[in-house]
């Protein structure tokens, strides 16, 4: 990603966006190396891409949408994922 000071300040790092996103039930991992990437949501794998920065881009935009899910949607989902 060319510029991700933004995100960073909304989201925070990477590893701040996993944590949200893990919030809600994705237990999300991330292998590979040069141009053979997997994002896993537990056993499943849920994107692969050529490069890190694809793999980056796909986890802050993830993050981004459940950070400004309004908390009364938030709590409702976690419940219904039995979370709360």
């Amino acid at each position: 990603m060319h510029d991700p000071k933004w995100l960073a300040s909304h989201i925070g790092t990477l590893e701040d966006g996993i944590r949200i996103i893990d919030q809600y039930c994705w237990c999300l991992t991330v292998s590979g190396s040069g141009d053979n990437w997997q994002v896993w949501g537990g056993d499943q794998a849920i994107l692969t891409a050529d490069s890190r920065e694809v793999v980056d881009a796909f986890l802050y935009g993830m993050a981004l949408a459940y950070s400004v899910l309004p908390e009364k949607y938030a709590a409702q989902l976690r419940e219904e994922l039995d979370l709360d």
